[in-house]
């Protein structure tokens, strides 16, 4: 009876595993075929941040507020070794 439980239990968690590692393929594959760009948008008080078009994870490096459109894109080249910026 218990180890039913545990095998549901079990079974829930590689399903939310294996559809999380997909969605991770899906959005690295977009990247590497050029088909997300990295968006820069401005804020209200002048300051610049990052985002996928279309959503999506940004590394740690791209969070945050910028100043410089060049300092953004030289992280984007370091980290995916192309530009992907679209201002």
């Amino acid at each position: 009876m218990a180890d039913e439980g545990v095998d549901k239990i079990r079974e829930k968690h590689k399903a939310k595993q294996d559809a999380a590692k997909e969605k991770y393929e899906a959005h690295k594959a977009a990247i590497e075929n050029d088909e997300k760009k990295l968006l820069v948008e401005t804020t209200p008080t002048g300051m610049l941040y990052v985002k996928f078009e279309g959503g999506g994870m940004l590394p740690e490096c791209l969070k945050g507020k910028f100043t410089s459109v060049e300092r953004i894109r030289q992280l984007c080249i370091a980290k995916y070794g192309k530009d992907m910026l679209r201002v």
